[in-house]
Order: structure tokens, then C-alpha cells, then sequence
């Protein structure tokens, strides 16, 4: 089942801009506590991804860089084999990921160069 759109109330990509982590998940952790533990797990991953991904994003050698090496390859994946990837969990919360990864593009700096 393909993602619906973001529709037309959802911010542009520009608004990705000079937002906070906590400002992005807002929406999605007001309902948590109806949540089931395996959507409770994939909000926590992609929260996780997400922020690790922004914050590495400067490192320049050692294991930092290599876990933003990994969180930019599954962020970027369009593999839908496993439970948990990028694809599958915004699909899980009607998340366009395409629409997420250029948002979560244009935080990362070196990212804006690609």
C-alpha cells in the first residue's frame, strides 16, 4: 500500500528548517500511550535514527562517523524486507518517506551538498 501524500496542512519542506527534533515527533508522541509496544518500538527507532543521523552528521572519523555512514544508508534505503526499515516505519505512521528524507536532507550539511 503506497504512503498517502502529505497533505495539504503539512508544512513544505522548507518549514524542516529551524525546527527541533522534539518540534518534528510532537504530533506522534501525544498519541503514544495508545500505542502498541511495536509502534511504540518504531516511533523510538525512527526518533532515534533521525536525531543520531543529525547529530553525527559532523563527524569526521571513528565510530560517530561510521554510525552516520549506517543511518544515512537505511534513512536512504528503499528496501522494504525488514520489519523495521525506514520505509516500513513511516509507512507505519502515514509518513511519506520521501517527503521525510528531504526534510531530514536539508538539516544535515553535508547532506545539502549531495
Amino acid at each position: 500500500m503506497p504512503n498517502a501524500p502529505m497533505n495539504k496542512n503539512s508544512p513544505a519542506v522548507d518549514d524542516f528548517v529551524g525546527i527541533t527534533h522534539d518540534q518534528f515527533f510532537d504530533d506522534l508522541r501525544t498519541s503514544r500511550e495508545n500505542m502498541l509496544g511495536e509502534k511504540k518500538l518504531m516511533l523510538r527507532i525512527l526518533e532515534d535514527g533521525i536525531h543520531l543521523y543529525q547529530k553525527y552528521s559532523i563527524a569526521t572519523n571513528g565510530s560517530k562517523k561510521r554510525l552516520y555512514l549506517q543511518l544515512k544508508a537505511w534513512i536512504m534505503s528503499h528496501n522494504r524486507s525488514w520489519v523495521f526499515s525506514f520505509e516500513n516505519i513511516c509507512e507505519a505512521f502515514n509518513l511519506d518517506p520521501s517527503y521525510i528524507r528531504r526534510g531530514i536532507r536539508r538539516l544535515v550539511p553535508e547532506d545539502r551538498k549531495d
